[in-house]
């Protein structure tokens, strides 16, 4: 996060649970900032829900994981799809 600009409580607890189930393990160090920005933008419009939830109830049942990790396989999936598009082929 940046200086002056910190997280909600909800969008640390994703960026957590992310890093924890290996949803990082496949970006490239470069990638994980882009990775990060635009899991914050996709949880907001498509998942906020989820967000809610965390900030709820504080704490992640096992049916809000399983959310969780529907909700970023799918968004990793894109990302990694979108990003081996724009990186060069090695030929």
């Amino acid at each position: 996060q940046n200086q002056y600009d910190p997280l909600t409580i909800d969008k640390e607890v994703v960026l957590v649970f992310a890093a924890n189930e290996g949803f990082l393990d496949a970006l490239e160090v470069e990638q994980i900032r882009a990775f990060e920005h635009g899991l914050y933008t996709v949880f907001e419009a498509r998942h906020a829900d989820l967000l809610a939830e965390i900030r709820d109830k504080r704490e992640l049942s096992d049916e809000l994981r399983g959310k969780l990790k529907a909700a970023l396989e799918a968004y990793q999936k894109s990302f990694l799809a979108e990003h081996a598009k724009a990186a060069p082929s090695a030929a």
